[in-house]
């Protein structure tokens, strides 16, 4: 069983495969027919020899006649995703398994990398990204966990010891190994008919699901902080903004949201002001 983003997804590419699976019997039966080759006369032999003289080529004839078997490749490979398709929005908020390294350069003005760090069981994580700053030019983003500041592992370390090892990093050129938004998760959904997907949310807070909206059908929980719509961060952005952002990202909506008891956590040594200079472009895929 193949793996679908959305509920939707899966029931529209179930119904495709099911009436693929009825009509390849009768592609089948047309393809034996129409390839069922004509006797073979054997060298030498005459259309007039008696039927017990070498009248078959047996070994062209046995190939000849073996079922013809369709091909997987002519077989039609439906995406797994035909109802979101391959949306931008959803590989702009994909959270990607394993580490990436970036390399960072200090602000000549602020002399800063534009982003603050904080220690969650015993990683680092970034909890500001600067709208504008270096950190956010080589695409950190909140959430994101650093593994090591230029070949320094930082497991165990405080956010205070972190943060040193950054501000004594060679200003042109400094080293992180990231590992995307591991606190984070991704859920994609379809709009209804009226441009829906079936939530409440106060704050940034998921607060109500709708009965049987995608939202509800595709597993969305209450009590997670909006992180990403499409996978521009939203974080600091007032309820109005956002839903802005939800009315104009299309039928398919992927949110990237956070467990609330862990977001706070994370943002605790964040203001509401310091919020509102967060990152909030819209990232390259």
């Amino acid at each position: 069983m193949g793996l679908y983003p959305t509920l939707e997804d899966m029931t529209v590419a179930s119904a495709m495969n099911a009436q693929q699976a009825q009509q390849q019997p009768r592609q089948n039966n047309m393809l034996q027919n129409h390839n069922t080759p004509y006797p073979v006369l054997a060298p030498g032999a005459r259309p007039d020899d008696p039927p017990s003289a070498n009248y078959w080529n047996n070994s062209q004839t046995s190939q000849a006649l073996q079922p013809v078997q369709a091909s997987s490749s002519a077989v039609a490979n439906f995406s797994s995703a035909p109802v979101s398709g391959q949306m931008v929005g959803m590989k702009r908020a994909e959270i990607k398994d394993g580490l990436r390294m970036v390399h960072i350069c200090q602000d000549p003005e602020s002399k800063k990398f534009g982003l603050k760090l904080k220690s969650i069981d015993a990683g680092i994580f970034v909890s500001l990204v600067t709208n504008e700053s270096p950190a956010a030019l080589v695409g950190i983003r909140f959430g994101d966990q650093i593994v090591q500041i230029d070949g320094e592992n930082l497991a165990g370390k405080s956010s205070d010891k972190a943060l040193k090892l950054l501000k004594k990093a060679n200003p042109q050129r400094c080293e992180l190994v990231l590992r995307d938004r591991p606190l984070s998760s991704t859920l994609t959904m379809q709009k209804d008919s009226q441009g829906h997907v079936g939530f409440k949310f106060s704050n940034g807070r998921i607060s109500h699901l709708v009965t049987d909206s995608s939202a509800a059908r595709n597993g969305l929980l209450i009590d997670r902080i909006i992180c990403e719509v499409n996978g521009q961060n939203v974080i600091g952005m007032k309820d109005k903004m956002i839903l802005e952002i939800l009315a104009g990202c299309g039928r398919t909506v992927t949110l990237t949201t956070m467990p609330k008891d862990e977001f706070e956590h994370l943002s605790k040594n964040v203001s509401r002001n310091m919020f509102k200079t967060m990152d909030h472009t819209i990232p390259d895929v």
